[in-house]
């Protein structure tokens, strides 16, 4: 093979994210071990084909409601990252009114939407498989907040893990100066260490002069006033300072779109050359 094909063949990859989408396909396919594999394939492929149909401009944003609104709402985004078992789904599940004990755990990407007075809200859940993190940053730019869950029962190993997590999102350009509520997570369990999980000054470290933040402890499985006022909390952060967010927002998409046609062009140019 020559080297243009080469070069050609990893922007290509690069470009769609083709690796992600079989690490999304091999780990779908061992969680529900089809009878049938090559069947299922081809009917989560013909998925993914059609909602790409449906939502060509960006598949990150959610189609619009059918349901006429008098009042105009805010649309807000939040992200929703941590290592895997962290207890993300279930959070989310509890937000929208369901207690879900036992969630399948995330692969890839789940967009969620729920509807108050004031918001029209999509919560992205993202997986937190090692494998999968790698794409966390594709989701940044849309984001207006975010809710970073860590498992506060985990072993010393687990929490290192997802603490190192966190540290990398924070660095992110498209992350800093917008709020985040950190969550540990799992304050039933008896091993719980609750708040404590991260270390004191952490968070002021990553976020202090930078981005809001709030530390709050949390419970997915059972009515959790901790978590309805931290949630609360980080709307209303976003409310007060939605103009500029929203606009942080709009800019920050306009340059990941323009760096990916710019990809393209290059990508198309050495095809020619």
């Amino acid at each position: 093979m020559s080297t243009s094909e080469h070069e050609s063949r990893t922007a290509y990859c690069k470009k769609h994210n083709v690796h992600h989408l079989f690490e999304l396909m091999a780990s779908r396919l061992l969680v529900e071990r089809p009878e049938n594999p090559f069947n299922y394939l081809r009917e989560l492929l013909a998925n993914v084909e059609m909602s790409e149909k449906r939502v060509a401009h960006d598949p990150t944003v959610l189609p619009a409601s059918s349901q006429e609104v008098s009042v105009k709402m805010k649309r807000v985004t939040l992200g929703t990252f941590g290592i895997d078992n962290a207890g993300k789904t279930t959070i989310i599940s509890a937000l929208g009114g369901t207690i879900e004990k036992n969630p399948t755990p995330t692969v890839g990407f789940t967009p969620s939407r729920f509807k108050t007075d004031k918001y029209d809200l999509c919560i992205f859940d993202l997986g937190g498989a090692a494998s999968f993190r790698g794409i966390w940053v594709h989701y940044f730019h849309d984001c207006h907040g975010f809710m970073f869950v860590i498992d506060s029962a985990a072993g010393d190993a687990g929490v290192e893990e997802a603490l190192n997590a966190l540290r990398g999102l924070a660095e992110h350009k498209y992350v800093r100066g917008k709020p985040i509520l950190v969550l540990a997570n799992k304050k039933d369990l008896e091993n719980s260490r609750g708040t404590g999980v991260v270390p004191e000054g952490l968070l002021s470290e990553l976020f202090e002069n930078v981005s809001p933040y709030r530390l709050v402890a949390s419970c997915g499985i059972e009515e959790d006033p901790e978590l309805e006022e931290g949630v609360e909390w980080l709307l209303k952060t976003i409310d007060d300072s939605y103009s500029s967010l929203e606009r942080m927002v709009k800019e920050q998409t306009l340059e990941v779109r323009n760096e990916a046609k710019r990809i393209k062009e290059e990508t198309l140019k050495s095809l020619k050359d």
